[in-house]
C-alpha cells in the first residue's frame, strides 16, 4: 500500500460501491453471501488504514472518507453475525498506534454508538451491536484512552437500567472493561494523583455506576427480601 498509494483501492471500488448502496442485502442474500461481503469490506478497512500510515496528507484524507463510509454503513445495519468480524477489524487498525493517529475512527465510531435518550426504547440489537464494537475501542486503546473512558462511563449511565437484558449484558460488558483498563495499582490510596489522573476518573465514575445499579435494584426487590449489601466492596 506505500508503493501503490490510493489507487490500489481501485480494482475494489465498484464491488464497495455496489456493498453501500445495498441495505437491504442481508435480508436478500444468504448467510454465507452476505457475510463474505461483510469480510472483504473489514479486511479492506484494516488494509487502508493500517497501510495509509506513510502516505500524504491528501491521501490519508481520502483514505478516510472512504472508510467513513463504509464504517457508517455497517453501523448502520441492525444484526450481530457479523459484530466479531468488525470486531476484529477495529482491533486491527488500532493495536500499536498512537491515538492520534486514529483519532478520526475512533471519534466515527464513538459518536455514532450512543444514541439519544429519546432512542433508548426504540433499539436493542443495531445499540447492542455499536457498543460492542465501543467496548473493542476502549480495550484496545487501554490505559491511553483515558478521556474516551471517561466520556464513554458518563454516556453509558442511561442504560444501566434498560429493560432489555441484552443491553445491560452489553453495557455490563462495557463496564467491566472499563473498570480493567483505568485501574491502576500504583495510584492507590494517592488522593494527589488520583485527582489529576484520567483512568482514575474513569474508575471513580464506573464505581458511581455500580452503586447506582445496586440502589435500583434494590427499589425493584420485594420489600420483604433480605438486606443486601450496602457498599460497592460488598457487591464485589
Amino acid at each position: 500500500l506505500k508503493a501503490f498509494g490510493p489507487s490500489i483501492i481501485a480494482p475494489f471500488q465498484p464491488k464497495l460501491e455496489a456493498m453501500l448502496t445495498d441495505p437491504q442485502a442481508q435480508a436478500r442474500e444468504s448467510s454465507d453471501v452476505y457475510i463474505g461481503q461483510q469480510c472483504f469490506a473489514a479486511e479492506l478497512v484494516a488494509g487502508l488504514v493500517r497501510g495509509s500510515k506513510y502516505w500524504n496528507a491528501e491521501d490519508q484524507a481520502s483514505m478516510q472518507v472512504t472508510v467513513s463510509k463504509v464504517v457508517k454503513h455497517m453501523l448502520s445495519i441492525a444484526e450481530m453475525e457479523t459484530v466479531g468480524i468488525w470486531a476484529t477489524c477495529v482491533r486491527f487498525c488500532l493495536f500499536d498506534r498512537h491515538p492520534r493517529h486514529t483519532r478520526w475512527l475512533t471519534e466515527l465510531i464513538m459518536d455514532n454508538a450512543i444514541p439519544a435518550k429519546a432512542e433508548l426504547g426504540t433499539t436493542s440489537v443495531l445499540v447492542c451491536k455499536k457498543l460492542l464494537l465501543l467496548k473493542t475501542v476502549v480495550k484496545e486503546l487501554g490505559w491511553r484512552g483515558g478521556p474516551l473512558q471517561r466520556q464513554l462511563a458518563h454516556d453509558i449511565e442511561p442504560f444501566l437500567d434498560h429493560p432489555y437484558a441484552q443491553m445491560r449484558t452489553c453495557v455490563g460488558a462495557i463496564m467491566a472493561t472499563l473498570a480493567r483498563v483505568s485501574w491502576d495499582p500504583a495510584f492507590v490510596g494517592t488522593p494527589r494523583v488520583e485527582s489529576t489522573h484520567s483512568a482514575t476518573h474513569a474508575a471513580t465514575h464506573v464505581q458511581h455506576m455500580l452503586q447506582h445499579t445496586w440502589y435500583t435494584r434494590g427499589r425493584r426487590s420485594n420489600a420483604k427480601s433480605s438486606k443486601g449489601p450496602d457498599t460497592v466492596a460488598d457487591i464485589l
